[in-house]
């Protein structure tokens, strides 16, 4: 595909549906991944007996999705993605737990599977109806911001560092998005 500059809804449209910005970042994805659309057409999101794993969907959500869209971020020098657990505010200091599910999980499939449950319920339904379509969620912000707070959720299952992304201000004082 062509490459895509910074504008933000070709590039996502080449995630959902297209090579998932190969064209723009000069570099392919991961061997074996499919862009958002194919990846949806292959596993049903909306239901609860789906049979996608906790660790396929932070594979698919998380490696190939935010990863690309991140990489496309910073090749354009935008603030990095803030991220929203799809409860607080996007100022406050989100949850460090998968609302109503106590504790974080033992493993990154649990905790897959804790999210995936979570995305497609609650949060989807009553808290960011934009992304009550699975195919067209990638086309909001609170869409990255979610998946940006469940990479953070992974990071700490897996014993990793999470950093604290500060809002970003240009020179006149006006938050950057």
């Amino acid at each position: 595909m062509a490459a895509t500059g910074n504008n933000y809804i070709d590039f996502v449209n080449e995630l959902v549906y297209g090579d998932l910005g190969t064209g723009e970042l000069g570099v392919p994805p991961i061997a074996g991944a499919k862009n958002h659309i194919h990846w949806t057409r292959d596993n049903i999101p909306n239901s609860f007996s789906t049979t996608v794993t906790g660790t396929e969907f932070l594979t698919h959500h998380l490696d190939y999705m935010l990863a690309r869209y991140e990489a496309w971020r910073s090749k354009y020098y935008l603030p990095p993605v803030r991220p929203w657990d799809g409860q607080n505010d996007m100022d406050t200091d989100q949850s460090a737990i998968v609302p109503g599910e106590g504790s974080l999980p033992a493993t990154i499939d649990e905790l897959g599977t804790s999210i995936r449950e979570y995305y497609n319920g609650d949060f989807r339904t009553f808290l960011a109806v934009e992304l009550d379509d699975e195919v067209k969620a990638p086309q909001s912000y609170r869409y990255w911001a979610f998946m940006k707070w469940a990479s953070d959720l992974r990071r700490r299952v897996q014993g990793q560092p999470v950093y604290y992304v500060h809002k970003v201000f240009d020179r006149d004082g006006i938050e950057s998005a």
